[in-house]
């Protein structure tokens, strides 16, 4: 068996600004068949080593030396997620700690420091406060339901003068609030993102997230369990042409089982891709962990290694490279890739690989062998072996023909559903099929001009075939669009252009390719001049509907606020076209705060000096973004 090293294609890798995208690497193989027998599997997991050793990677260099971390919660020493674990369209920058389902637990400072940024919304953080420490460092504690008596009335001094919902407030120097290390600063809650949980983050001096776990954290966590590999994606690949990413054939390979596995495919030139999904779990819990390094060898040449350290936030929308996007958006899950595509930005990656691809070729009958390597962060390693057979009677139509397990979309199948839903008046303005490029700007129309969706340079990850096809009616845009799985790095604007009459109360929602059937949901409505705008991160297909009806309604009742105790709220029907920045509330002609909750779809009435008697008069304001307003009164009995 002969392994070719491909030159580097260092003309495809573009230059973002600010940074210089990483060259990426990309393993591939020519392949005839793989068997693949999985040490461990479940049940037979290979025995951890009998002393726990210490993590990985030693103390970041700018940590104080000495320093340590106390536990931030009282409420267990349990994590329901860890460092870089997939998420829709980012990596998570922190580890989460159970709070038992229960919100009011006390959060405490993990180390001496001072309250330098407050943060109070609805979404992501929710109610989140940081820290920073005497190196620079920072801490950052999220989703709390409020916090101690002293920053809760900092934050309301800032925030109520102009009944501001959505507070991010860097503090100056002189309201810093100094605590120590172990001393109260909130309770854990549910605000951003449920349900009731710790998010807690370390970054470096310069904001950069740092896996929790690098630093010397005071908590027994117990971890003997090694990682389990679940299943192998395959993708086979063109040889002597690098630009194209459609794949020749494509697979999954079962690892949870030792039986030997044989993929029928012939014996040529080819590109091998392989993504696996794989997970971690600890004693005790039920949750499953994103594996903290994972390596593709072949003998003790690493071809591949990825290591959860750290990644920056300006490069975490590029989970989508790291992650294979038409996997996860397929809901097969975060299948993380074992190569690197060149636009990917990541630095995790430590393989010490001089060329961006690796192409295999063998003879009749010829073998190779490879492993997969997954290791938690307490050492706790998992390894599947590969082995690479060659099969020269074999034809790739007959292999395409016998391979199971691929649930890929259909363009076919896929657009006759969703014609299949679409009335039958409408008239075919458009279709394309085309592949766009990574490093170029692109924006796509429809023959009437009224559609426009605009690509950013660099936000694809690479060379993407589309096919596109627009629709009219008297009342409603369609879009279908199906492409190679990729995903947006930047967001694309979307956007469908009229008179003020055609669109006015137009509203973007979203079709649902893997359940091959509409789904209408909101995904944002925003007017630019005549033209009703949204923005996506993926080929996502769409049509406008028409949303003439106010914000509605549904009940109003009594609710114990932590900070303030009993006031009320207002529950209101599932709109999320809701402009919350335009909604007001009043108790007795006095402006106090309305503090929305996405879970239950309230607005509860806030003001630190607020109580509430029998006879007070309440009155929300409400609008969503197409200016259609309601207004509702309540009287406390």
């Amino acid at each position: 068996m002969r392994l070719h090293l491909l030159s580097p294609l260092m003309s495809l890798t573009p230059q973002s600004v600010g940074s210089i995208v990483r060259a990426g690497r990309r393993i591939a193989f020519v392949i005839g068949a793989i068997a693949a027998s999985t040490l461990p599997v479940i049940g037979q997991a290979l025995e951890p080593s009998a002393v726990e050793r210490p993590v990985s990677s030693p103390h970041p260099s700018w940590m104080t030396p000495g320093a340590s971390y106390a536990w931030p919660t009282t409420a267990s020493t349990y994590l329901t997620s860890t460092f870089a674990e997939t998420r829709s369209a980012h990596l998570h920058s922190a580890i989460d700690i159970s709070t038992r389902a229960e919100e009011g637990h006390p959060v405490l400072a993990a180390r001496d420091g001072v309250v330098s940024r407050l943060m109070m919304g609805p979404f992501g953080y929710g109610n989140a406060l940081m820290l920073t420490h005497e190196d620079g460092s920072h801490t950052l504690y999220a989703h709390l339901s409020h916090f101690t008596d002293d920053i809760q009335a900092l934050g309301d001094r800032v925030r109520m003068p102009s009944l501001q919902t959505d507070l991010d407030y860097y503090l100056p120097r002189e309201r810093q609030i100094r605590v120590r290390k172990g001393e109260l600063i909130g309770y854990s809650g549910s605000t951003g993102v449920g349900p009731p949980h710790l998010h807690f983050e370390v970054r470096s001096p310069s904001g950069v997230p740092i896996n929790p776990l690098l630093v010397p954290l005071e908590a027994p966590l117990r971890d003997g369990l090694p990682p389990l590999f679940s299943s192998l994606y395959a993708e086979f690949l063109a040889a002597d042409n690098p630009m194209e990413t459609a794949p020749m054939g494509e697979t999954f390979v079962d690892l949870r089982t030792k039986d030997r596995k044989l993929i029928v495919v012939p014996t040529q030139k080819a590109r091998l891709r392989l993504s696996v999904d794989v997970f971690d779990q600890a004693e005790g819990g039920v949750n499953v962990y994103a594996v903290y390094r994972l390596r593709l060898l072949e003998d003790d040449n690493v071809l591949f290694e990825s290591k959860a350290d750290s990644f920056s936030f300006d490069q975490t929308a590029d989970m989508v490279a790291d992650r294979h996007h038409g996997l996860l958006r397929s809901g097969h899950g975060g299948y993380q890739r074992l190569h690197v595509l060149p636009t990917n930005r990541f630095e995790m990656y430590t393989t010490p690989l001089g060329a961006d691809e690796l192409v295999l070729e063998g003879e009749h009958g010829s073998s190779q062998r490879f492993t997969l390597e997954a290791e938690d962060f307490r050492g706790n390693v998992s390894r599947v072996a590969l082995e690479v057979l060659h099969d020269s009677t074999l034809h790739w139509e007959d292999w395409r023909k016998s391979a199971k397990g691929v649930e890929r979309w259909r363009i076919d199948s896929l657009r006759a559903a969703w014609l299949g839903s679409m009335p039958p008046y409408l008239v075919e303005h458009m279709t394309v099929d085309t592949v766009l490029h990574e490093n170029k700007r692109h924006v796509i129309t429809s023959v009437d001009e009224r559609f426009v969706m605009s690509i950013p340079r660099y936000a694809l990850l690479e060379p993407t075939q589309i096919h596109f096809t627009s629709f009219a009616s008297d009342s409603a845009y369609h879009v279908f669009m199906h492409s190679s799985p990729t995903g947006f790095r930047h967001r694309a604007d979307v956007r469908v252009y009229g008179d003020a009459d055609s669109t006015l109360g137009l509203a973007w929602v979203g079709f649902d390719p893997p359940n091959g059937v509409l789904t209408l949901s909101p995904m944002g409505v925003s007017r630019a001049g005549q033209a009703v705008a949204t923005s996506s991160r993926d080929f996502w297909s769409l049509q406008t509907v028409q949303d003439r009806e106010p914000p509605a309604l549904r009940m109003i009742h009594m609710r114990e606020d932590p900070v303030i105790g009993r006031t009320v709220s207002f529950l209101i029907e599932d709109e999320s076209s809701l402009n919350l920045q335009s909604v007001k509330m009043w108790q007795n002609n006095r402006g106090v705060l309305p503090i929305y909750d996405f879970e239950d779809e309230s607005f509860t009435a806030y003001h630190p000096n607020l109580k509430t008697n029998s006879g007070d008069i309440f009155t929300l304001e409400l609008a969503d973004q197409h200016g259609h307003r309601s207004s509702y009164r309540w009287v406390v009995p």
